[in-house]
């Protein structure tokens, strides 16, 4: 006598379409983030420093060698930039992270207009926004301004520094493939931090 051998059964349909969806979702996030994916690449691909941001010491007196002083461990590349094209800057000093103040981070730029700092934005990936909003308030104390209402489609929390104002997207959105960013901008001329 033979040992019977178990009856496969074939998954039900159902699973099949909940199979489909899965796919055609990710294909449809990917697809959409084509012009991204070399940043992610690198990022799961090379090593990557790990910094802490020196948001009080920005200041919109510096030029590029006094960014390199403030981030030593940080290999930023320069080039020119069209500031017509990108109305942040003519000239732009890049570099992929690993991590910025122990919060996943994807690059780090800092624009320059007529040789002194504009701005400098550091991009967050979208798992690690909520990571990066903590260690802003373990850096810089509590926002002094939460936005309830959405400008622009985006709702802003700020900071004062020094020199300027620290400033995130409260919300990470709902692209997984999208990022958040940490902009420093210096404070417009006339304004002054708010007492603490």
């Amino acid at each position: 006598m033979s040992a019977l051998s178990p009856v496969r059964r074939p998954l039900p349909r159902s699973w099949s379409y909940a199979v489909l969806a899965i796919t055609m979702s990710t294909a449809v996030v990917c697809i959409a983030n084509v012009p991204r994916m070399h940043v992610y690449l690198k990022h799961w691909g090379a090593a990557s420093p790990r910094i802490a941001m020196p948001y009080a010491a920005l200041a919109p007196d510096m030029d590029e060698k006094a960014l390199r002083a403030a981030l030593p461990a940080l290999p930023l590349r320069c080039i020119s930039e069209d500031k017509a094209r990108n109305g942040l800057g003519d000239r732009v000093c890049y570099a992929s992270l690993d991590a910025a103040d122990n919060a996943p981070a994807l690059t780090a730029a800092f624009f320059f207009d007529g040789g002194r700092l504009a701005q400098g934005v550091v991009h967050v990936p979208w798992w690690g926004h909520h990571a990066a909003a903590r260690a802003l308030v373990a850096k810089l104390g509590r926002p002094e301004a939460i936005q309830d209402q959405r400008v622009k489609g985006a709702r802003l929390v700020q900071w004062g520094v020094a020199n300027g104002i620290v400033v995130i997207n409260r919300d990470p959105g709902w692209d997984p493939l999208g990022w958040s960013a940490v902009f420093w901008m210096p404070r417009p001329p006339g304004s002054r931090p708010p007492a603490r």
